[in-house]
């Protein structure tokens, strides 16, 4: 297995049977145009890289050549850009989801906490209960991501369910880091206006308030683009503060900063250079959540403890 994040061993590659390499690929500048695996895994396809992708039909066109290089192609079809993919690719596609018309199909059970539950079919058989171990509906669909994928290669189920309360996680996704005076504190990688939305929600229903999030913006032609998204998905805070946009690789642009960004939020929203700033802004006992792909080194260490 080799993955763009920290595994529980400390690595980001584990080693396992010599059969099946598990590898985990990016569309950035059509990075996963180079592999031809046996199988594609699609989670969900938004607009996003718009360094590179002008429209959410370039990744549509991507996103299928891709599909067209693997053998087979596992597509969450309930996403409505993947079910276009879908099409395209025809008879290629193995699909799974919560709606009706999929081949490994979920069925609800209910939500305790942030924690959720549903059946699993195979067509139309019954296969057995999931309970997820992962928080939110993004962790449940998740899930049902590698449920799909394992049968798919011949995974018995029971096995595939007795592995799942041994996975907790990996870093900087939803991570829980400390408790800071009172406040549950997370550190997230959201830093697509979806991703943003989904993190906030289910923190919500962890904590029954909505958080306070510390948000660095990760690259300025995202925050560009997907402003509006930005604008309506960081509103569902208590309160956001925006650190100064993390450049990566792009050079600044004219009117997109951290204060225009905090101005269009409203709600008290504000940008913060310092840790002091954000805590002298927090409530009584809320969730922070440090939120962002880029550098939030000085906010994690303000409320981290110290060895």
């Amino acid at each position: 297995t080799l993955l763009g994040a920290t595994l529980s061993n400390g690595q980001t590659w584990r080693e396992g049977g010599r059969e099946v390499l598990v590898c985990e690929a990016c569309e950035y500048q059509g990075g996963f145009l180079h592999f031809s695996p046996s199988n594609f895994l699609f989670l969900n396809l938004e607009l996003d890289h718009t360094d590179c992708y002008a429209s959410v039909e370039n990744l549509i066109d991507a996103f299928t050549k891709a599909g067209n290089n693997a053998t087979s192609v596992i597509l969450n079809s309930d996403d409505k850009n993947l079910n276009i993919v879908k099409n395209r690719l025809q008879n290629k596609a193995i699909t799974y989801g919560f709606t009706s018309e999929n081949d490994y199909r979920g069925e609800w059970i209910g939500c305790d906490g942030d924690i959720y539950s549903f059946r699993l079919f195979q067509y139309d058989r019954y296969l057995g209960d999931v309970k997820c171990t992962l928080p939110g509906m993004h962790g449940a669909y998740n899930t049902l991501s590698a449920l799909a994928a394992c049968l798919a290669y011949g995974v018995r189920f029971d096995d595939v369910v007795a592995s799942l309360p041994h996975f907790r996680g990996i870093p900087r996704r939803l991570e829980h880091i400390a408790t800071y005076r009172g406040h549950p504190v997370y550190y997230d990688y959201a830093h697509h206006p979806t991703e943003i939305r989904a993190t906030i929600q289910t923190l919500i229903q962890r904590h029954k308030e909505p958080p306070t999030v510390v948000f660095a913006p990760h690259t300025y032609t995202r925050t560009r683009d997907l402003w509006d998204g930005f604008v309506e998905q960081l509103s569902l805070a208590r309160l956001a503060l925006i650190a100064p946009v993390f450049a990566a690789r792009e050079e600044p642009i004219v009117g997109i900063t951290s204060e225009n960004l905090a101005s269009a939020i409203g709600h008290g929203a504000r940008a913060i250079l310092t840790p002091d700033s954000m805590l002298s802004s927090l409530g009584v006992s809320e969730p922070l959540v440090l939120m962002g792909a880029g550098d939030l080194g000085a906010f994690y260490d303000a409320v981290t403890p110290r060895v």
